[in-house]
């Protein structure tokens, strides 16, 4: 193939790749449900917070956690877990460290820690 029929070809399959996609929803439109899974807590937490080997369930939260201390855990793990022994003794019990979440704005960590709160009461998909 000549290049600048490769070139015509690569044009072609950008533009028609592209004519069909809608521009993608802003994060600040994503639910909490939507932003725990963009950055990827369910990796290690299931995708409805379950837990699995990785990480524990995110059930029951209620009774150890208020939304504002489950916020400040999402910007700074380890400065939460050094000051909670329930905490520093279920580190150990996990083949990963909870990751810090810099790239969440103040108020997409709360809605996260609502989300999460309010599930105990309402249920695991709410």
């Amino acid at each position: 193939m000549h290049p600048s029929q490769l070139i015509a070809l690569l044009i072609l399959i950008a533009t028609l790749t592209g004519c069909d996609n809608e521009p993608p929803q802003p994060r600040s439109e994503y639910s909490a449900h939507e932003l725990f899974l963009e950055v990827r807590c369910d990796a290690c937490h299931g995708s409805e917070g379950r837990g699995s080997w990785m990480g524990p369930a995110l059930e029951g939260l209620d009774a150890y956690w208020q939304a504002g201390e489950i916020a400040a855990y999402l910007e700074d793990p380890e400065a939460v877990i050094e000051v909670t022994p329930r905490l520093a003794a279920m580190r150990h019990q996990y083949p990963s460290v909870m990751r810090s979440f810099p790239e969440l704005s103040p108020e997409e960590r709360r809605r996260i820690a609502d989300w999460l709160l309010s599930r105990d009461a309402e249920g695991p998909t709410k």
